[in-house]
């Protein structure tokens, strides 16, 4: 995390605790992150991500007076209240997604149509092998290479050691390059 936005967290989490209406900056912040986090890992489906959402912003509100920052950003701690708030709502329903497609963006028009396609060729494998990597090997890739956040951001998301976070990453690394040779 960087200092800027240590220094806006603190800032905005002080604002919130001495009034509570003004827990909306928080609210206005990360709202699409958390909303972007929850909606790829529960299959696009945007009223159940929005409820979710929702639950998250309330659970984080009726926990701001006991809450301390430790060095990491307040998404960190948004993101481990959604993270639970799906881990819930998968075990009553007794199945895990598979997570969301990743798409590759091709911003410059101009680009080569057959290296659009090769691209787009390439990333469709990468997608199919990270749908069979093992859930928390799942996790830690996406969190890591799409939400592109720090090792230690993760681990505190996910209540585990930074060297366990790596060698899921190493793992995971390790069966994509494997699967990606099977092709």
């Amino acid at each position: 995390m960087s200092a800027k936005q240590n220094h806006e967290d603190s800032r905005l989490i002080a604002a919130a605790k001495s009034n509570k209406e003004m827990f909306g900056g928080l609210y206005s912040k990360y709202t699409k992150r958390v909303y972007g986090y929850l909606w790829r890992r529960i299959g696009r489906k945007k009223e159940l991500a929005e409820d979710l959402m929702q639950e998250t912003f309330l659970r984080a509100f009726r926990g701001l007076p006991k809450f301390h920052a430790q060095g990491y950003s307040y998404l960190t701690y948004l993101l481990r209240i959604a993270h639970n708030l799906l881990v819930n709502h998968y075990r009553r329903k007794g199945y895990v997604p598979l997570d969301e497609s990743l798409q590759e963006y091709i911003k410059d028009d101009k680009e080569n149509v057959a290296e659009k396609v090769e691209r787009k060729l390439e990333a469709e494998i990468v997608t199919k092998a990270i749908e069979v990597l093992p859930l928390r090997e799942k996790e830690v890739v996406t969190r890591y290479y799409r939400e592109e956040l720090p090792v230690k951001e993760i681990a505190h998301a996910m209540a585990k050691s930074e060297n366990a976070i790596k060698l899921l990453l190493f793992r995971a690394r390790r069966r994509l390059e494997e699967t990606a040779l099977l092709k």
